[in-house]
């Protein structure tokens, strides 16, 4: 499961989706001005702290999870 290919689509979808926009606003309503996952700063990389947490919040909140 993921490879190259996978790794490069899901880059394409978080940039060009707005995803990496909400999970930037939602940083904001936390504090967390500095916050910035771009494509360029997600591509190769496993996300650090705080990036899981707001993602995980972004999506819980258009999926209206817990």
């Amino acid at each position: 499961m993921g490879g190259p290919a996978s790794a490069s689509a899901l880059t394409y979808w978080f940039a060009r989706s707005g995803l990496a926009d909400a999970v930037t606003e939602r940083a904001g309503e936390r504090g967390q001005a500095g916050t910035c996952p771009d494509a360029f700063r997600v591509r190769g990389q496993r996300p650090r702290d705080p990036i899981p947490a707001l993602l995980a919040e972004v999506l819980s909140a258009h999926w209206d999870g817990p």
